[in-house]
């Protein structure tokens, strides 16, 4: 028997989690896993978690909840031979989206039935994975004011850039790839692993999650009633065909950011203790269940 953890992000999204024990109960096949189901109480305890069962021999570590807690679950399990679960139930789900997970809890338990894998690359910023995306900007100012109000959705999210986008302050950003330095005042800065922020809107519609490179993605400077021209173009995966927007398939990146500049990693903003990003990844470094 293959022992399998559930962890749960109480908290995450629209959706209540009591009911999760109940599905893993009746969905997994029962004579091929033991499984055990735990509900975290704060931020990082998901990863303290996740640790925790590598550490006792668990195969299967699955993460329900957001983008925020698959990323802590996940960090848990790069380089190991332990295979992530992802249960998708929270706002964005960028990574769920990519892999065509549907955000049903009942379904994606089980595919882990079914047994189907596929090893991804993972990002790397400073000492932390990202696997979906990061980036600096408006879209982490975003990220920073969605995460401390109560309301989740995609219609509060949508409130939330039209509030913040005419007070933010386009800043200039110095990049440093191998062969390129890029020094521009940048709306926007995206790393993208997925391509994908969540709800199937992103910059880097082309980005893949098993080809050895992230595709770095420049918003420029534009005039503000642009927006209106940008934003259908980023919805329907076509934001490269704007003057604005450019895109750079690289390995390895650093970035010096302005003062006080937040970051958003995987859907959760903080303050960079620094001013630089050092972006890089490790190739087919997680192993998922997919469909």
């Amino acid at each position: 028997m293959e022992k399998v953890l559930i962890i749960i992000n109480p908290i995450a999204g629209a959706r209540s989690k009591v009911r999760v024990p109940d599905v893993v109960r009746s969905t997994l096949d029962k004579k091929r896993f033991v499984f055990e189901t735990v509900f975290t109480e704060g931020p990082q305890h998901a990863q303290e978690l996740a640790t925790q069962a590598v550490q006792r021999g668990y195969k299967y570590i699955g993460g329900a909840g957001g983008d925020g807690t698959i990323n802590e679950v996940a960090s848990a399990l790069v380089g190991t031979n332990c295979t992530l679960l992802l249960i998708p139930l929270g706002s964005g789900n960028g990574l769920a989206y990519k892999l065509k997970i549907p955000i049903n809890a009942r379904k994606s338990i089980n595919y882990l039935n079914q047994g189907n894998t596929q090893l991804i690359d993972v990002g790397t910023v400073n000492d932390r994975y990202f696997f979906s995306n990061c980036g600096a900007g408006f879209e982490a100012v975003v990220v920073q004011h969605f995460n401390n109000i109560k309301r989740r959705g995609f219609n509060e999210y949508t409130r939330v850039i039209a509030n913040q986008y005419f007070s933010y302050e386009v800043q200039t950003y110095h990049i440093e790839l191998p062969n390129q330095t890029i020094t521009e005042r940048i709306f926007m800065l995206n790393f993208g692993n997925t391509g994908q922020y969540g709800y199937q809107v992103g910059l880097s519609p082309n980005s893949q999650l098993n080809d050895g490179v992230l595709e770095m993605a420049i918003v420029k400077q534009f005039p503000r009633w642009r927006a209106s021209y940008l934003i259908p173009l980023m919805a329907m995966g076509r934001a490269q065909s704007s003057d604005y927007v450019s895109l750079h398939s690289i390995t390895q990146a650093k970035v010096l950011l302005p003062p006080n500049a937040y970051v958003q990693i995987d859907g959760d903003a903080y303050k960079n203790p620094t001013n630089e990003l050092h972006i890089g990844i490790k190739p087919s470094a997680l192993n998922v269940i997919v469909p």
